[in-house]
């Protein structure tokens, strides 16, 4: 998703084809912390076993953060 974790980098939201720390800060953590309801809100719950697990719920917390983490592993594999 980004070569750059830094936004004043101009490689910043550039793909560079490789899953990293860097994506996970561009593509998350960035969103995560201005509350970025469009990119941010990703699920209702962290149980995959959760029917509202991978709906978003209209909140940002700790669900979409631990929803976030386990898409993150799932591509590094």
């Amino acid at each position: 998703m980004t070569t750059s974790d830094d936004p004043r980098d101009p490689t910043y939201g550039l793909p560079d084809g490789v899953i990293d720390v860097r994506d996970f800060f561009y593509s998350f953590m960035d969103r995560f912390a201005q509350g970025d309801m469009l990119e941010a809100d990703l699920t209702g719950a962290g149980d995959p076993n959760d029917p509202a697990y991978g709906v978003p719920d209209r909140r940002i917390d700790s669900a979409d953060f631990v929803y976030f983490l386990d898409r993150f592993v799932e591509g590094c594999n």
